[in-house]
């Protein structure tokens, strides 16, 4: 038999390079102390958070996507020559914020590797996909430590391109050429073309630091959550590259994807017009500064309309179309959400309130039924609403202009409103910081858990059962959990209503960044993380010492005190009863 050092197998000669260095020279000694060769270059690890663990940081996969090569698919890097200590995080890709470094030059990944661990090892791998709206964030922002050290698994974490530079479609961007990612007249989806193009130099490089590049999951949350849908959805470019994937609160867009075309129709001009340049113009768009670009961005779509696209070689249909259809990458599934995603988004889709009147009353919706405002009349008459008409000015003002108003004007009447305070009543939510006052912030924020979050993981976690792969759903109900994207915990209570499972306050317990938990919640984050890892182990979360993780339709309540299954997931959310045939259309 030929060696595989003795043939190409793969189209790109690095990649081959990669794979021999790995297959014809492996290492007997401890990744934490061994040089790892790849196909972009030779590296040293660094002690992680814990002697367990080694870490790898900001190592290239792709060489920097920038100027005439903007909006086009990442290329293989040029190897760096010598051995590089890899000590410091790549920079993140370009956003608004106060991330640093930050530049173009952004296609970087770390691993996190148990430093016992040698090549051959042959460790599962879990790679995580930052979240962030698919405008901000960095895969440095997340330390796997706890996870690695405890469960004997390779973590790896990157970015992707963000924004306009990572999702615009614009009739001048259109690919001109056929590519592996891409079909003449593609546009879009930059961003997950990166992810894909991480899993191929994963797939190619992760043996060297001790990793199974047969035994990869992906996991992601919100936006990284939506970018697992996306590679699940990739029956082309995203097969073989992983065995199962992992979604953390992705549902928003299951009902509502758009397509290549419609994403342009509604915002190529747009971003052209505020960008100072013809939307058939490449050469325009490719020499602009990105700061410009970021700032056009903001004006021209908002925070919440950013999606991929369908309609292209690397997303062919819609999320919904593809699970139920059954044209997906088939591979077992965990898919879940936590119990209060919309406590996270409220603050930004109510009237900002002055702090010394907001927390008094228990929050922005509270205080519109308490005191006179613009947002329950008008800057000229201000008045108060009542809870049912708050409600219908939630939806309709509130959701203005972002992905989340599926709620049709014509539906959204009086008597709509009276309908959702009855299932939603302020009683069933009461705010511990006053007493235990009916809380009409944490019932919006309950409300749009179900109809944006929860229901359409329900809906997803169906589909995607009957096409007959493994599905396990579950949700993050941690009452206290601390607060990741909202400072709102005392003293820093700048909403007036606890933030408990929030979106975005799983991550803590996945991926602890300092917070200090109870014996419970550390007991519980523990769980979480066996988990997770397990599923990398062997396609189904359950394991020893843990409390059973049913299949689908069972949900798995993350609770401290022990996790447990539960049957009542549809009920609870009012899945069936009210919002799906909403989301659907119907």
């Amino acid at each position: 038999m030929t060696s595989m050092c003795g043939m190409f197998t793969r189209g790109v000669a690095i990649a081959v390079l990669a794979a021999c260095l790995v297959s014809c020279g492996e290492s007997s000694a401890p990744v934490s102390t061994a040089e790892v060769a790849t196909s972009s270059g030779t590296f040293k690890g660094v002690p992680a958070g814990s002697p367990d663990v080694t870490v790898f940081k900001g190592l290239r996969y792709a060489a920097a996507p920038v100027g005439p090569l903007r909006w086009k698919p990442p290329r293989a890097a040029t190897r760096a020559e010598g051995v590089i200590t890899a000590d410091t995080f790549g920079a993140a890709c370009p956003q608004q914020g106060n991330v640093t470094p930050q530049a173009e030059d952004c296609l970087f990944l770390n691993v996190f590797v148990p430093s016992a661990a040698k090549q051959g090892s042959n460790l599962p791998v879990l790679v995580f996909i930052h979240g962030g709206a698919f405008l901000s964030g960095t895969g440095a922002a997340y330390d796997a430590t706890k996870m690695v050290a405890e469960n004997n698994v390779v973590v790896v974490t990157l970015n992707y391109r963000l924004g306009a530079l990572g999702l615009i479609v614009m009739p001048g961007l259109l690919a001109t050429e056929n590519s592996f990612f891409e079909n003449v007249g593609d546009g879009g989806n930059y961003g997950f073309i990166d992810q894909q193009f991480a899993f191929q130099w994963l797939r190619d490089n992760i043996a060297g630091f001790g990793g199974d590049p047969a035994k990869v999951t992906i996991t992601g949350e919100s936006a990284g959550g939506q970018s697992v849908f996306f590679h699940l959805a990739s029956p082309e470019t995203g097969k073989n590259l992983f065995r199962g994937v992992i979604s953390q609160s992705s549902g928003s867009t299951y009902n509502t994807l758009p397509s290549k075309t419609e994403f342009q129709d509604k915002f190529a001009e747009a971003f052209a017009k505020d960008i100072g340049c013809s939307a058939t113009n490449a050469d325009c768009l490719r020499a602009k500064p990105v700061a410009e670009i970021l700032e056009s961005q903001n004006r021209a779509l908002g925070r919440y309309n950013w999606s991929p696209v369908h309609g292209t070689k690397a997303l062919p249909l819609s999320f919904k179309a593809a699970f139920q259809s059954g044209k997906i990458v088939k591979v077992p599934v965990i898919n879940g959400t936590t119990a209060a995603e919309g406590r996270f988004f409220l603050p930004n889709q109510l009237p900002r309130i002055p702090v010394e009147d907001s927390v008094p009353a228990g929050g922005p919706a509270s205080y519109t039924l308490a005191q006179p405002n613009a947002f329950c009349g008008s800057a000229e008459a201000p008045a108060t609403c009542t809870y049912p008409s708050l409600i219908n000015r939630y939806l309709s003002a509130g959701l203005a202009g972002t992905r989340f108003a599926v709620v049709p004007p014509d539906m959204n009447t009086p008597e709509f409103g009276q309908k959702l305070a009855g299932i939603y009543p302020m009683e069933k939510f009461p705010n511990p910081y006053l007493n235990n006052a009916p809380n009409a912030d944490m019932a919006l924020g309950r409300l749009f858990t179900d109809m944006v979050m929860a229901c359409n993981a329900m809906a997803a976690n169906r589909d995607l059962a009957a096409s007959g792969i493994p599905v396990f759903g579950y949700e993050f109900d941690d009452p206290n959990a601390p607060a990741r994207g909202n400072p709102v915990q005392p003293p820093n209570n700048v909403l007036g209503y606890p933030s408990g499972p929030e979106h975005t306050s799983e991550l803590n317990y996945l991926y602890e960044a300092g917070q200090s938990f109870t014996p419970e919640q550390a007991a519980l984050a523990r769980e979480m993380r066996a988990y997770w890892a397990n599923f990398a182990k062997t396609l189904n979360p359950s394991g020893a010492n843990l409390p059973a993780f049913k299949a689908f339709p069972a949900v798995q309540l993350l609770v401290p005190g022990g996790s447990r299954s539960s049957e009542t997931f549809d009920e609870d959310h009012a899945c069936t009863s009210l919002w799906q045939p909403i989301l659907t259309g119907g």
